[in-house]
């Protein structure tokens, strides 16, 4: 398409150009014609000239009965008289030695150096364009002249021949203002072809400009289209003239309905600051506002208004930037998550110790005490009663303990698919009495990654414990496996058909001590946190699950960090 535009550019160009080379061609090739047509033709016209002049001679010299050598003054001024005549430059005679015997000359000319070779015939005419002393050119005409039979000094008068010399002035006059003309012709013509040439440099340019432009404008489309924010700009009324796709992405609006409609549709200018900007003509940066798309859950975005401004200074429209907050939001509750358990773990690091040892106090002489009573003594089940508290105390300040030091990670090549396998066959026993089904979802082509073994065994067999514990009384588990992001992350989830987490709890499950179980304490989740993010990875919760109604699904993305454990693919 632009190749055919191109040459649609360069195409007048090209035939004037064209019509210049056809035309230069044609006029020195008339010029050469018109010339050479022009000097046989007035030659032709000097001969006849020259042949009536002689013919004249001759008659008026056998008339009067005068032959060159009987009466030398009458011939003189007889000739005299024909030099007169306009373009007749001298006459002559000459004999057969070459020697002038007779002459005439108009203003002063001089006759060229006679020839040493003259016609032998009588009727033998010879003819040859010579040049003056003064430069000009002169056409002369030779022919035998005869006396006539009838004159009586025929027999002894001499066979002379008799030059005339006729002058081409107006011959050249003639030819220098033909080619006076065909200079202007050609002026003309080489002007017209400069004038192509240079209409052809200026399409040049202007291609190039052009190429250029939309290469520039190419670079700038894929720069905006590249952007992961949303970029937009509109006009002083607020509609939309150009736009990204992470915009429509953002704003949830199709790409055949974003061209000029009006963004306040969409979104509250005031809040975003939109309004201001183009009142003011200032931008507003980082305006944060919660945006509504569908029965989706309100979408925290970023706007950054700057406006587009005349020289004049008066604004003719906006660009709006939007980020999308929800990663950043999500990595702020990462952060205060991780500031909770610091805080845990700082309380815990401050009183474990202090807790531990009464503890094992009071578990060694609660154990004295049931030894020293009888087996069926009341007050034996009461130290039994102890026994069991103090260990469930222990095992709290332990979990604390876990909190509260920084897990060292081993890390190893380690087997998906048999860590999840040994995992369920852990949990199986409890999930075996609560009639629960667990079921494995791995994919066949499940690669090994990098990992601790042992501390992502102890967080999957504390989702899986929650999982027995939410669904209580016959059910069914999934766990599953799978790569994504180009074999980068590995994916591993736990799902439960149970009554699912209430929405209000779902941002809180991962904090120390909350449980929504009586007897539970809160820190499984907490410590299943840890250990995911220890491992560079990630945790979500979903309820209920997608696709599903009920039941609660948490999903645990790691790294597979080949790199670190020198990995095989298989």
């Amino acid at each position: 398409m632009q190749v055919a535009r191109h040459r649609k550019l360069f195409l007048p160009a090209y035939l004037i150009l064209g019509v210049v080379l056809i035309l230069l061609v044609f006029i020195s090739i008339s010029t050469y014609q018109m010339f050479h047509r022009q000097r046989r033709y007035t030659q032709d016209m000097v001969r006849r000239q020259g042949l009536g002049l002689l013919h004249a001679l001759e008659s008026g010299i056998h008339s009067s009965r005068l032959t060159p050598g009987s009466n030398p003054l009458a011939i003189r001024q007889y000739i005299r008289e024909l030099v007169q005549i306009q373009d007749v430059a001298y006459l002559y005679f000459v004999d057969d030695q070459g020697r002038i015997t007779l002459s005439a000359v108009s203003n002063g000319a001089q006759p060229a150096r006679p020839s040493p070779r003259w016609p032998d015939t009588e009727a033998g005419i010879q003819t040859r364009v010579v040049q003056a002393k003064d430069g000009t050119e002169i056409y002369e005409i030779a022919k035998r002249y005869l006396p006539s039979k009838d004159d009586a000094a025929a027999d002894h008068a001499p066979v002379r021949t008799v030059v005339i010399g006729l002058q081409m002035t107006a011959f050249n006059a003639a030819r220098r203002a033909d080619l006076h003309h065909a200079f202007i012709m050609t002026v003309i013509v080489l002007a017209l072809g400069a004038g192509a040439i240079y209409f052809i440099y200026v399409i040049q340019k202007y291609h190039q400009v052009n190429r250029s432009l939309r290469q520039t404008q190419e670079y700038a489309r894929q720069v905006v289209a590249s952007l992961a924010s949303g970029l937009l700009s509109i006009d002083p009324e607020g509609r939309v003239v150009t736009h990204n796709q992470p915009a429509l992405k953002l704003l949830d609006i199709a790409p055949g309905e974003i061209d000029g409609i009006a963004l306040n549709g969409y979104l509250d200018f005031d809040a975003a600051g939109i309004t201001d900007t183009l009142a003011k003509c200032r931008p507003n940066l980082d305006r944060e506002i919660l945006y509504q798309t569908g029965n989706q859950d309100p979408l925290p975005l970023s706007v950054s208004v700057t406006p587009i401004t005349h020289d004049n200074r008066t604004c003719r429209g906006a660009v709006i930037l939007i980020r999308d907050l929800s990663r950043i939001k999500a990595l702020e509750a990462q952060m205060r998550q991780a500031e909770k358990l610091a805080a845990v773990g700082g309380l815990a690091a401050g009183v474990a110790h202090e807790i531990r040892n009464p503890l094992s106090s009071i578990k060694g002489f609660a154990r004295f005490l049931q030894k020293k009573m009888a087996a069926d003594d009341k007050e034996s089940e009461y130290t039994q009663v102890i026994i069991k508290e103090v260990e469930r105390i222990n095992a709290v300040v332990n979990d604390l303990l876990t909190l509260a030091r920084p897990m060292t990670v081993n890390w190893e090549h380690t087997d998906v698919a048999e860590l999840l396998d040994h995992a369920v066959r852990l949990v199986q026993p409890d999930a075996g009495a609560n009639a629960i089904a667990v079921h494995l979802d791995i994919d066949v082509d499940i690669k090994p990654i990098c990992a601790d073994t042992n501390q992502l065994t102890q967080a999957l067999l504390n989702l899986l414990l929650n999982a027995v514990h939410a669904i209580g009384r016959e059910g069914a588990i999934t766990v599953g496996a799978q790569l994504e992001e180009n074999d980068q992350w590995c994916q591993i989830w736990v799902e439960d058909d149970g009554p699912g987490i209430e929405e209000e709890f779902q941002e809180k499950i991962f904090d120390p001590f909350f449980t929504t179980r009586d007897k539970g304490i809160g820190l499984g989740l907490a410590i299943v946190h840890t250990i995911v993010e220890n491992h560079g990875g990630r945790i979500e919760v979903a309820s209920p699950p997608p696709g599903g109604k009920r039941g609660s699904r948490f999903t645990v993305r790691l790294p597979r960090m080949k790199d670190r454990c020198a990995l095989e693919e298989e």
